[in-house]
């Protein structure tokens, strides 16, 4: 946690002298740089893979058995710009990969494979994201902005044994529009803030995908910050990201996939952080 901290330290001091001459009022686009850094606690996540002769495996509860049940590392990465004032395209790469070693006292069966006793499990669920903002409200006060995200998940779900006898792997990479909106109240030198993506969709068109299958992603923060210049402010952060899965998949090229593909996944995580804002 200690290294982790000099390193947020390094990157915003490194990046003061860049960003300070980076926007000037003559421009008619602002860039930002977002950076934050904290931690993540797993508060729900159960996932379920594979059909055996009609037979689902197990739903698995990895926050009581599977070792999700502390605290991992968290950090987020943004780049903005504002064009002409009520324009913003947004850039985000968000990891999320946790991975843990547990040991089942009872047999679990994951796409088709039976796990027991000690097994590690790594679950990735990385993701970027672009988006689209425009302002209905900009003034000394208030921000209003909505729009629209495209995001594109990195998917991989591994299971193996110690002994590494056993091995199940799922995994893909796929495209999810959402809807996206936040709000913001400025005071003299502070301000709160909020911002919101999310979606929910069970058909083809709207889950990103040529087949149905129903999912949800919802990614949710409060914050509040201080203006500490012209260029540099800071924020404490509480931010939920999870969402769900559910249905059968039907990516025929994917060579990390079981014969019968259904999958249900839902998650739900609560982010502390601590994040700097360079412009």
């Amino acid at each position: 946690m200690k290294k982790i901290f000099i390193l947020s330290f390094i990157f915003v001091f490194s990046l003061i002298s860049f960003s300070s001459f980076l926007n000037s009022e003559n421009n008619p686009f602002e860039i930002k740089l977002d950076y934050n850094n904290g931690f993540t606690s797993v508060l729900y996540h159960t996932i379920r893979s594979g059909k055996n002769s009609g037979v689902l495996g197990d739903s698995i509860d990895l926050v009581k058995t599977g070792g999700q049940d502390i605290l991992f590392p968290y950090s987020r990465y943004n780049v903005s710009a504002n064009f002409f004032n009520d324009h913003n395209i947004i850039f985000l790469y968000q990891p999320l990969t946790v991975n843990t070693q547990t040991f089942f006292k009872d047999p679990v069966v994951y796409d088709n494979v039976t796990f027991s006793g000690p097994t590690k499990i790594k679950y990735g669920f990385d993701f970027w994201r672009v988006s689209y903002l425009y302002d209905f409200i900009n003034n000394d006060e208030w921000l209003l902005s909505a729009g629209l995200s495209l995001q594109v998940r990195n998917a991989s779900i591994v299971f193996e044994s110690n002994e590494g006898d056993k091995l199940a792997i799922t995994q893909n990479v796929g495209p999810v529009p959402i809807i996206k909106a936040r709000v913001k109240k400025n005071f003299d030198n502070w301000y709160i803030e909020m911002d919101g993506d999310g979606f929910y969709a069970s058909s083809a068109f709207l889950n990103g995908s040529n087949f149905a299958f129903e999912g949800s992603i919802y990614d949710v923060v409060l914050k509040s910050g201080l203006y500490l210049n012209d260029y540099l402010e800071t924020y404490l952060g509480f931010r939920v990201i999870g969402g769900s899965a559910k249905g059968t998949s039907q990516y025929k090229d994917s060579y990390n996939q079981s014969e019968e593909n259904y999958s249900e996944n839902y998650l739900t995580t609560f982010n502390v952080m601590i994040g700097f804002v360079l412009k």
